[in-house]
């Protein structure tokens, strides 16, 4: 079972009433064949993360051990060296406890991203976190799975999610 989300630039703005027009990231939770995908457009700041990271770990149908596919190909990313370790310790409080060794590949497109995820990457090993940072989708598939269907159904779906 896939599950498409839709999330929306500004929670706050549609909370008041305004409605936001372009969203900055989507997530896909493939339930069935146990993997995640968030695709992002636009200027992605660190707060678009830290909102994400808060939805994910709120969905009913979130599993903390599935592999993840972070998609930046199609955005600009900007944040700051001090989001980043945010970014971590937010990620290491909603961990801790877990013994399972999850896998996170990062798509990413631009000089900026590449800065920000070899940080990521670094303070990623002391929390559970195999990651990884691509510059193309095949590539980035490859290396989280084996399984020539399962890669076509991650092939599938990043391209799918792309499309809002």
């Amino acid at each position: 079972m896939c599950i498409n989300i839709p999330t929306f630039v500004n929670q706050k703005g549609i909370e008041q009433g305004i409605v936001a027009s372009e969203k900055k990231y989507q997530l896909l939770i493939n339930t069935s064949d146990q993997f995640i995908i968030a695709s992002f457009r636009g200027k992605v700041t660190a707060t678009d993360m830290f909102d994400l990271l808060d939805e994910v770990y709120q969905m009913e149908e979130f599993d903390p051990g599935f592999p993840m596919i972070y998609d930046f190909s199609n955005c600009t990313a900007i944040a700051y060296r001090i989001e980043v370790l945010t970014f971590i310790e937010r990620i290491r409080k909603r961990r801790a406890g877990l013994k399972i060794k999850k896998r996170v590949g990062i798509i990413i497109s631009s000089l900026n991203q590449k800065f920000l995820v070899k940080l990521f990457l670094e303070l990623a090993k002391g929390i559970g976190l195999e990651v990884e940072m691509f510059e193309d989708k095949k590539s980035c598939i490859a290396w989280m799975t084996s399984n020539e269907e399962l890669k076509q159904k991650y092939l599938t779906a990043l391209v799918k999610n792309q499309e809002f």
